[in-house]
């Protein structure tokens, strides 16, 4: 099954996000936008694994979470990767996260402890917002992520890790939560 760890974001910023999508639509360009309501902060993609790999995934989230508190994050400006040049990524970072990024970095550890290997770059907190399918009209795309570059777009308190089966389909992925482990 082909899985993720994340956080889901709450309404109200996926709302927000959905509202920032429609403005970007107007720039032009062929993008692929995510669904609000599969926005998600992924910690780790883990892609193909076994049902009996589910507990030990779980036991890892639960030992990087230990004493972790709930925290607020912040939903904060439109960004791309790669950061110049024609964008093939848009995403809205997160930022002011307090125990996020040493949080993403036990859990890393702990997976690794448990036999799943490390990721190949480095964490970036974010939330993808769309995936570019044609270089053009990236020039009109890029100016419009750059307008949004310091736009807030709401907070949250960050109180619930999950781990979700991902299933792809044509009509877009549909998304399952199989564990959840609260802060």
């Amino acid at each position: 099954m082909r899985t993720f760890i994340a956080i889901e974001m709450a309404e109200g910023i996926r709302k927000q996000l959905a509202d920032a999508q429609e403005r970007l639509r107007a720039a032009g360009g062929s993008v692929k936008w995510v669904k609000p309501d599969q926005m998600h902060l992924t910690l780790r993609f883990l892609g193909e694994i076994e049902e009996s790999a589910v507990d030990p995934v779980a036991e890892a989230i639960a030992a990087a979470a230990s004493g972790v508190q709930p925290f607020e994050a912040a939903v904060v400006g439109l960004g791309s990767f790669p950061p110049q040049g024609a964008p093939r990524v848009v995403w809205v970072g997160v930022r002011d996260a307090g125990p996020l990024v040493p949080l993403q970095k036990r859990l890393e550890e702990e997976l690794e402890r448990r036999g799943f290997g490390r990721e190949d770059h480095p964490f970036t907190p974010h939330l993808t917002l769309g995936r570019v399918k044609d270089p053009r009209g990236a020039r009109e795309l890029r100016a419009a992520v750059d307008a949004q570059r310091e736009t807030p777009f709401g907070a949250q308190t960050i109180g619930e890790i999950l781990l979700i089966q991902s299933v792809l389909s044509p009509g877009g992925p549909a998304y399952t939560p199989l564990r959840r482990h609260r802060l």
